[in-house]
């Protein structure tokens, strides 16, 4: 695979785009290649997989069936979900379409399949769990619409999908009653689980929840074969799931044959995504607090991006919380090979940990923007990056594929209505579809932060040394000569300077205004010899 996407990058010519080609400080993400798909109407992408050739894309359109690139034929109608393949060069090379389906989510499954899961309204207008499987081509091997009578009736409705290791599926949606395929209900809304074979067939179901409102919010495989469930539970009366405290967020693991394996409960984080640590396991979420204003302007409840990290007993390790006055809601986390993680999520901030939304020279009011921060294995912020436009009209991921430590292809939307290129923005193809709403966007990034020359330097003369580090409030510097001291973040923005009396061999610094994190401390002498460490405040 690593060989696909470098040959892309390479033949790219015109189309590749490096727009910050700056110092360490400024340069965090390199956008390879980019380029923009759709009608001349709203489109939305969902989902990417990579192929022998190229990439898979599945999207939704809401537009007439033969505009712009998307060309479905009139047994389509003016809104359906769009599966195009682009090879190397990024030319659309295939599409098929299918009826539209919300909360849609496309999986590779075994033997060049593929699954399509969702909530489908079926001829009595009633929505139900739709799950069908198809081939490399895009045509339709076999099509199950399940659940009850009465349909998926919760006022949060959701729909999510997982391709497992034996070549089945298992999907997952909110209901309200049993019935049909339902075995049980607990009351109220709950979380149904269904598994299917590569056949078609039922294997199982099971239902989890209590009497009051179970809320699905994630779905993540299991490296056993069984899966990784979030909810948001309101934990009232009898059901399958526990918690002490009555903490309502809930992560549950389901076996591979469909069995309750046990639960985790923990305080104001909506499960996103879940990644399986050999320790433990890490949630990427998001958290709720009181906007006090920013530039979300509504005074109502924000959400800030959380990252909580918990050992195999459920028991919370550490736990920090990303973001600006805004909101911030994660979409995929990815761990690193140095034990931390890449975070992408959606945001509207414009302020708060979001300090390179500047770049982009957004001021107003806007739709949001992708953002991008690495952490540490201790969940320290090591910088974060803003990509979008300078209009700030929406841009979003929906998903990632990450091929080694540094790079990743996005998927997801941008607003697209003027002729050249805005901020991150630059589509080749933007003739193609001239003023035409969201589009959806695929980029090619790379992480481009230099760690050895900033955090680590093993072959460098350590001149000075700060103690203490970690710190809570100040520390000092001791050394030699000290003559000029530098505090940055990892932005490259410097925090403060001072300079020292001639051979000062201890300068304290105070930092107990600001955020905890990861900083930089940089000494020079009377000579102009400089050396830089890393300072941690908790």
């Amino acid at each position: 695979m690593k060989n696909i996407f470098t040959k892309m990058t390479k033949r790219m010519g015109f189309l590749m785009t490096i727009l910050f080609v700056l110092n360490y400080a400024q340069a965090q993400i390199r956008i390879d290649w980019q380029q923009c798909y759709g009608s001349f109407s709203h489109d939305y992408g969902h989902n990417i997989i990579q192929t022998d050739v190229g990439f898979l894309i599945f999207g939704s359109v809401h537009s007439d069936p033969n505009s712009g690139m998307y060309h479905c034929g009139s047994n389509i109608s003016y809104r359906a979900n769009w599966l195009f393949e682009i090879d190397n060069e990024l030319n659309v090379i295939g599409q098929s379409c299918y009826e539209l389906s919300p909360h849609v989510s496309f999986h590779k499954a075994l033997s060049n399949k593929y699954y399509i899961t969702g909530l489908l309204r079926n001829n009595q207008m009633i929505f139900n769990t739709d799950i069908r499987q198809i081939d490399a081509e895009g045509n339709t091997l076999w099509q199950k619409n399940l659940g009850t009578p009465l349909g998926a009736l919760c006022s949060s409705s959701q729909a999510l999908g997982l391709a497992t290791n034996d070549g089945g599926v298992i999907a997952a949606a909110n209901y309200e009653t049993q019935g049909g395929d339902i075995t049980h209900s607990w009351g109220e809304c709950d979380c149904w689980l269904v598994k299917l074979d590569s056949m078609g067939n039922k294997l199982w179901d099971l239902t989890l929840g209590t009497e009051g409102d179970d809320y699905l919010y994630s779905l993540k495989k299991a490296a056993d074969g069984g899966c990784y469930v979030g909810l948001y539970s309101s934990l009232a009366g009898a059901g399958n799931i526990v918690c002490n405290g009555g903490h309502g967020s809930v992560l549950c693991k389901v076996g591979a044959a469909g069995q309750l394996e046990w639960n985790f409960c923990f305080k104001g984080i909506n499960i996103r995504d879940v990644l399986e640590l050999e320790d433990g396991y890490l949630l990427a979420g998001d958290s709720a607090f009181a906007e006090p204003g920013g530039n979300c302007h509504d005074g109502i409840t924000s959400y800030d991006c959380c990252l909580l990290k918990c050992d195999l007993e459920g028991n919370v390790v550490w736990r920090r919380s990303y973001g600006g006055s805004c909101n911030e809601f994660v979409k995929k986390v990815f761990r690193n090979e140095d034990g931390g993680y890449t975070v992408f999520v959606n945001s509207k901030s414009l302020d708060g940990d979001l300090a390179s939304a500047a770049n982009l020279g957004v001021t107003g009011d806007e739709k949001g923007n992708i953002w991008v921060f690495r952490v540490d294995s201790a969940g320290l912020l090591l910088w974060e990056r803003c990509i979008g436009s300078q209009l700030g009209l929406w841009e979003q991921v929906s998903d990632v594929i990450m091929h080694n430590d540094k790079e990743y292809t996005l998927v997801g939307l941008t607003t697209w209505f003027d002729d050249e290129a805005s901020g991150d923005v630059n589509c080749t193809n933007n003739s193609l579809l001239p003023h035409s709403s969201t589009n959806i966007w695929l980029l090619h990034i790379t992480d481009i932060y230099d760690y050895d020359e900033i955090i680590e330097r093993p072959d460098e003369r350590r001149a000075f040394s700060v103690c203490p580090n970690p710190t809570k409030r100040q520390f000092s510097i001791i050394g030699k000569d000290v003559k000029h001291v530098v505090l940055f973040n990892p932005l490259g923005q410097i925090i403060l300077k001072t300079s020292c009396d001639d051979n000062s061999n201890r300068v304290l610094i105070n930092i107990q205004d600001l955020k905890s994190g990861i900083y930089f401390v940089r000494v020079s002498d009377s000579k102009g010899n400089q050396s830089t460490q890393k300072v941690i405040l908790e």
